[in-house]
């Protein structure tokens, strides 16, 4: 009698611990395939903004050419489709109070890198002044280089706002600029942030 009292609790542990799986598969399975996470809280790329309006200047001899590319995400993949409100800034402003969010710069980055965005002043679990910096002959290499700058200039000023390299999941897997390499083509989705990375935004602005 107490053989089978322990087969009975041995088999009803089994049986909890298989649905216990089952339910574990059916809930991985229902989130979004490829949805990255949200930029952590350091100093890496990708760190949290300060959450209010974000502004940007030029940087000390910023590259014109490149100027028209970053007004036109700015407002076109940033300022429009997200809650995020952006503001351009004629002087920029490096230190104390309202300092300015993102000041880009144009320089001879290492190897085949078309850009970066490090966070310049890291203050109190916030990210205060980011540093853009874009590689127009990196981005240059090959064809379709005014699309390239454009998929460059989303991908950076996403990490000011707090995306990570990803594929913004949420869309059913669709990527959008903040992929990581080459553009894979000129469709316009990858100067853009998916629905995935702009629920990201607006839940921060």
């Amino acid at each position: 009698m107490r053989i089978y009292r322990h087969f009975r609790q041995a088999k009803a542990k089994a049986i909890a611990f298989v649905l216990g799986l089952v339910a574990l598969a059916v809930s991985v399975l229902a989130s979004p395939v490829g949805a990255d996470v949200w930029g952590s809280q350091s100093s890496t790329t990708g760190a949290h903004p300060d959450g209010s309006t974000h502004n940007y200047c030029w940087g000390s001899g910023f590259d014109t050419n490149l100027r028209d590319n970053v007004d036109e995400m700015f407002d076109d993949a940033l300022g429009g489709p997200t809650d995020a409100t952006v503001e351009f800034k004629s002087t920029c402003k490096f230190s104390g109070s309202g300092e300015t969010d993102v000041v880009w710069f144009d320089a001879d980055l290492p190897g085949s890198t078309r850009g970066t965005a490090p966070c310049e002043d890291y203050d109190n679990g916030y990210c205060d002044q980011y540093y853009v910096t874009l590689d127009p002959a990196q981005i240059n290499v090959g064809s379709n280089d005014d699309a390239d700058t454009d998929k460059t200039v989303c991908h950076e000023l996403g990490h000011t706002v707090g995306l990570t390299h990803g594929s913004g999941g949420g869309d059913g897997g669709t990527d959008d600029c903040m992929i990581s390499g080459e553009r894979p083509s000129t469709n316009s989705q990858y100067e853009r942030y998916s629905s995935h990375h702009k629920e990201h935004i607006n839940a921060w602005f």
